[in-house]
C-alpha cells in the first residue's frame, strides 16, 4: 500500500513539473515540437512544394516580419509550422487572398485528432480533389466585379465541394492576371473562368442567388423572418431572397459552432447587446479584431461598433422602444422616475459587476432621498423576486413601463457605456416624450439633439441635474424632445431599411 502511495505521489509530482514546464517554457517547447514535426512528417516537404507557387513571401514578410525573425525560420516554413496554429490573434495568411482564420474556423477545415500531426488549412485547400460533376444538374454561373473576386472565390469553392455542378465564373476583361491567381487551384479542380462579364454584373446578380434550390446546400428549414432564439436561420420571404441569418450572440454559441455557407447570402447580427457580453473578447478592440478578421465571409454585418469594412453597417443598439402611446397619461407629473432592474444577475451582482452599470443603478436608488425633486422609483416587475422583501412593494404591478413614463423626467441608465450603443431605456423616453437623465452611450450627441435630454455619468451628476430642474424645464425642452421622438421613429426602422437597401442588390 505504501509503495502504491509513493508511486502515485511521484507521478503527481512529475505531472506538476511537466505542467509547470509547459507554462513557463511554452514557447521553447512548442518551437521544438514544430521543428521536429517538419522532420518527422513525411509530407512536410511535399506540402511545402505544393503551396510554394501560391505563397507570397513579400506579403508575408511585410505583415509578419517580427514573428518570422523571432522564429529563425524562412517565411514559408514559419507559415507551415506556426502561422495557422493557436488562435486568430496568432494566425498568419500565406498571401493576400487566403484567410487562414476564416477557412479554419468558419468554413471547411476539419482539424485532425490531438495525437496526429495537423495539416495547414492552406495545404488542405490546395490538396482538394477535382470536383465531380453530375451532368443532369444545371451549371452554376457566378458573376463578379473587380472588388468582388474574393466573394466569388468563396462561392466557387463552396460549389466545387458539392461535387454536383459545373461552376462557371464570369469576370470582366479588365481584371489583371495577377488578381486571378486565387482561382488557379480551383481551375485545376474544374472551375471555368470566362472574361465575358461585359455588363459588369455584380456577384449579387448571379442567378443562383435567386433561382437556385437552396435545399441541396443547407438543411435549415425556411422561415419568413429570423428566429432570434436560434444561432442560424434560413430566411426567405416575398421581399427578402434566400439568406442565412447568423445570431452572433453568446447564448447561441455562434463563437463555438457558427459556420458560414458561401453558396448563400450570409448576414451577421450583433447589435442588440453590448460588446461586454460577447465571447469574442471583453473589449471593443478584441471584438472588432475578431469580427473584422472573418468579415469577408459575410455579405452583410449589422453591428453596434465600427470595424471599417465595406460590408459592415452600424445598427446602434437595441432599437426598440416597447412603448404603447395609448397607455400613457395625457398630462405628465412634475417628478423624476427611475426603474431599478437586475439584468440577469442577483442582488449581489450590483456589487460584483464593476464593468457594468448595475452598481451605479443601486447607488441611484439609494440616493432617492437626496434628490431635490419628487421621485417615483420602481423595481422591475420581472425581477421582483430577486430583491429583498422589504423592497418588493416598490415593484411595478405589471411588465408594462407606462407608470415610469408618466413622469416628466426619467433617469435612464444603460447596462454599459459603449459608443454607438443605446436601447429601449433611452428610446422609450423619447417615444413617450419623457425627458431622459441619461447615463450610457458616450457619443449619443451623434444621434440625438442633446437639448432634449440631460447627460450624466455619475450619481453626483444626477443630483446636480435634478437640483437645476424647475417646473418650466419640461416645456422649455419639449421642442427638442419632440425632435428626438422624430429621430427615434427613424431608428426604429433603421434595421429594416438597411436590409432593404442590401437586398435591392439582388433584384
Amino acid at each position: 500500500m505504501k509503495k502504491i502511495f509513493l508511486y502515485s505521489y511521484k507521478k503527481l509530482i512529475s505531472l506538476f513539473i511537466i505542467g509547470a514546464s509547459m507554462f513557463f517554457f511554452q514557447e521553447p517547447i512548442l518551437h521544438t515540437y514544430y521543428r521536429l514535426e517538419a522532420f518527422i512528417s513525411t509530407d512536410y516537404q511535399k506540402n511545402k512544394d505544393l503551396i510554394l507557387p501560391y505563397f507570397d513571401e513579400q506579403f508575408y514578410l511585410r505583415h509578419y516580419a517580427d514573428q518570422v525573425n523571432a522564429s529563425g525560420l524562412s517565411a514559408i516554413d514559419h507559415y507551415l509550422q506556426r502561422g495557422w496554429r493557436g488562435t486568430w490573434q496568432t494566425h498568419t495568411d500565406p498571401n493576400s487572398w487566403f484567410n487562414t482564420t476564416l477557412y479554419k474556423e468558419r468554413l471547411w477545415y476539419k482539424p485532425t485528432k490531438i495525437y496526429q500531426f495537423g495539416i495547414s488549412p492552406f495545404v488542405d485547400f490546395i490538396k482538394q480533389p477535382k470536383s465531380k460533376q453530375d451532368k443532369t444538374t444545371h451549371d452554376i454561373h457566378i458573376y463578379a466585379q473587380q472588388d468582388e473576386l474574393q466573394r466569388a472565390w468563396l462561392a466557387a469553392e463552396g460549389f466545387l465541394r458539392l461535387n454536383k455542378h459545373a461552376v462557371v465564373l464570369h469576370i470582366t476583361h479588365t481584371i489583371k492576371p495577377e488578381n486571378l491567381r486565387r482561382f488557379e487551384p480551383q481551375i485545376k479542380r474544374g472551375l471555368s473562368v470566362k472574361q465575358d462579364n461585359h455588363n459588369n454584373d455584380s456577384f449579387y446578380q448571379s442567378p443562383f442567388l435567386k433561382t437556385f434550390s437552396q435545399d441541396s446546400i443547407t438543411n435549415l428549414p425556411i422561415l419568413k423572418s429570423p428566429d432570434r432564439n436560434q444561432m442560424m436561420s434560413r430566411v426567405k420571404s416575398d421581399t427578402k431572397p434566400h439568406h442565412i441569418w447568423h445570431q452572433l450572440y453568446n447564448p447561441f454559441k455562434w463563437r463555438i459552432n457558427g459556420r458560414l455557407n458561401p453558396c448563400m447570402v450570409n448576414i451577421g447580427h450583433y447589435a442588440d447587446e453590448p460588446i461586454v457580453y460577447s465571447r469574442y473578447g471583453k473589449t471593443i478592440e478584441d471584438f472588432t479584431g475578431y469580427i473584422k478578421r472573418i468579415a469577408e465571409g459575410f455579405d452583410l454585418l449589422l453591428l453596434n461598433t465600427h470595424i471599417n469594412t465595406p460590408n459592415a453597417k452600424i445598427i446602434p443598439g437595441y432599437l426598440y422602444a416597447w412603448v404603447n402611446e395609448d397607455d400613457l397619461c395625457d398630462e405628465k407629473t412634475y417628478d423624476v422616475s427611475f426603474l431599478l432592474s437586475m439584468g440577469g444577475g442577483s442582488w449581489s451582482s450590483f456589487r460584483d459587476s464593476t464593468n457594468l452599470n448595475y452598481n451605479l443603478r443601486k447607488n441611484i436608488w439609494d440616493s432617492a432621498s437626496n434628490l431635490t425633486i419628487d421621485t417615483k422609483f420602481y423595481l422591475s416587475f420581472r425581477d421582483k423576486h430577486k430583491f429583498p422583501k422589504n423592497m418588493q412593494a416598490s415593484a411595478l404591478p405589471t411588465d408594462s413601463k407606462k407608470w415610469v413614463f408618466n413622469s416628466q423626467f426619467n433617469i435612464a441608465v444603460e447596462n454599459t457605456a459603449q459608443e454607438d450603443y443605446f436601447t429601449e431605456k433611452l428610446l422609450g423616453c423619447f417615444m413617450s416624450l419623457t425627458i431622459p437623465i441619461y447615463i450610457g452611450c458616450p457619443n449619443i450627441a451623434n444621434y440625438f439633439d442633446t437639448r432634449g435630454m440631460f447627460i450624466a455619468t455619475s450619481v453626483e451628476d444626477v443630483k446636480k441635474i435634478c437640483a437645476a430642474i424647475t417646473s418650466d424645464t419640461y416645456h422649455q425642452m419639449l421642442p427638442y424632445l419632440k425632435e428626438n421622438k422624430r429621430r427615434t421613429k427613424e431608428f426604429l426602422k433603421l434595421e429594416e431599411k438597411t436590409l432593404g437597401e442590401f437586398f435591392q442588390k439582388l433584384t
